[in-house]
């Protein structure tokens, strides 16, 4: 017997940015083809399913089993899972439900996602209370908590006393450089 590999988050968060790309709601028949087309274009670029969910043919073509089960309301949604990011199907369509929760990156991706390191180095503008500031470590960008933060003291962080090492010599790095660092700032 097949291992289940459908990941539910995984599935939401695809259908998240396919939503949020159309700018509004799209047909069950449409987001279910995207999701589709992403799931083989992830077959052929990295050998492995994105989503790993099961394909079954149906009358309007191929589709995600669990996703499409999902889309209509037939299974339950785990935490942080597809009830988290998709609203209840109205009609033949489905929205984000919260149309807003992705513009933060989105604005940050065209500000800034085409700007080097390097080119932002000599713009700087002083930390709010809510801001991180950055140090650069080698070359990698590492955000650090202004507050203290058991994920950044301990290594039990995120990922686990057994985590992996490159996190682990990460998260020391970047608690060295923010010890050096007088004065917090954030590159804008």
């Amino acid at each position: 017997m097949l291992k289940n590999l459908f990941n539910e988050k995984k599935a939401a968060q695809a259908a998240a940015y396919f939503l949020f790309r159309a700018g509004g709601p799209l047909s069950v028949l449409k987001l279910m083809k995207l999701l589709y087309f992403a799931e083989r274009r992830s077959f052929e670029k990295f050998g492995e399913p994105m989503i790993g969910d099961r394909l079954a043919s149906m009358p309007h073509g191929p589709v995600l089993s669990c996703t499409y089960n999902h889309m209509n309301g037939d299974l339950p949604s785990i935490e942080g899972g597809w009830e988290f990011w998709i609203a209840d199907r109205a009609e033949h369509d489905l929205a984000l439900r919260d149309p807003g929760a992705l513009q933060p990156l989105d604005r940050v991706a065209t500000q800034a996602g085409h700007v080097g390191l390097g080119e932002q180095a000599g713009r700087v503008q002083p930390l709010g209370v809510e801001q991180r500031p950055l140090a650069v470590v080698g070359e990698k960008l590492c955000v650090l908590a202004t507050q203290e933060r058991p994920d950044l003291r301990s290594e039990s962080g995120p990922f686990g006393a057994s985590g992996p090492e490159g996190h682990t010599v990460a998260r020391r790095r970047a608690r060295a450089a923010a010890s050096s660092v007088s004065s917090a700032a954030i590159v804008t």
